[in-house]
């Protein structure tokens, strides 16, 4: 499966999608996107923009572009998220499609559980219709499988050294070392080394 794969290249995406995403997560995979927020109170909303599989979850920054976000699109502001695998309580893929829902912030009790739809579209001008045309039905599989190696204990920091958001990356052990990751459930701090408590936060550490 592919994984690692730039769809809007280095330098090239929206400095409000970087900025979501914590320093510790490297970015695997890149695209512009439909986002559909499906609110069961004032209907779907639909916008426009790009987003972002990282190594801990997925991110998005979509607003009305255009005509292509159609009327729904004016209501409210951008969408702005990015949502830890351990947030998504549920998911349906299909293709290039995605509908997730999100649990919401241990910080945030009183908000409700959101569900989007995730739509990969063509990333103009850096790739053409036909490289689109064969990429678009594995998005849904890459998304599901950087979930289940979060969840697995797999994810790790990129080999490669792919990109990083601009704060410090955590160290990496070199090539044949084995090193046990954890972050913490409740602000996503890295922790190098296994712990009772979260050196960023407090937070009590369930040991694995």
């Amino acid at each position: 499966m592919p994984i690692g794969d730039w769809y809007i290249p280095e330098g090239k995406l929206q400095k409000e999608l970087t900025d979501l995403i914590p320093g510790e997560d490297t970015i695997l995979y890149t695209s512009a996107a439909y986002v559909e927020l499906k609110d069961e109170t004032i209907g779907p909303i639909l916008k426009v923009g790009e987003l972002a599989i990282t190594n801990r979850g997925v991110a998005f920054f979509a607003k009305r572009k255009g005509l292509k976000g159609g009327v729904l699109g004016f209501r409210g502001g951008p969408f702005r998220e990015y949502i830890g695998y351990d947030r998504i309580d549920q998911i349906e893929s299909k293709g290039e499609r995605v509908i997730i829902e999100v649990t919401p912030h241990i910080d945030a009790p009183d908000e409700k559980m959101k569900k989007y739809e995730l739509v990969v579209l063509q990333s103009e001008p850096f790739e053409d219709k036909k490289s689109f045309t064969k990429r678009r039905k594995s998005f849904s599989a890459v998304l599901e499988h950087m979930m289940y190696r979060y969840r697995s204990g797999q994810a790790q920091p990129d080999p490669e050294g792919r990109k990083r958001s601009t704060r410090k990356a955590p160290s990496r052990k070199t090539k044949g070392q084995v090193r046990r990751v954890q972050y913490c459930p409740k602000c996503g701090a890295f922790l190098e080394e296994p712990a009772a408590f979260c050196e960023n936060c407090g937070a009590p550490l369930q040991q694995r």
